[in-house]
């Protein structure tokens, strides 16, 4: 599901795609609110509706939170 630039996902405009993997895609994005750059991870649909992907992605998130993997801004993850 390789989103096209400039694409919005709520208040997300995505820049360009960073990686994919077995887990999804991350894409570089605006923060259309706060102004600032984000990374953004998005789970492909049936994803969601099994519990122990879920678990793995939110893991992920805080693993890349704490370890600073990223020169990214991270502070929130969230849902859609």
């Amino acid at each position: 599901m390789l989103l096209p630039t400039s694409t919005l996902l709520g208040r997300y405009e995505i820049r360009s795609l960073l990686g994919a993997g077995g887990m999804g895609e991350v894409y570089l994005a605006q923060d259309t609110q706060l102004r600032r750059l984000v990374a953004l991870k998005l789970l492909p649909g049936d994803y969601t509706h099994n519990k122990e992907r879920l678990h793995r992605f939110a893991k992920s998130g805080c693993i890349a939170l704490s370890a600073k993997l990223t020169p990214l801004p991270l502070s929130i993850i969230r849902t859609f």
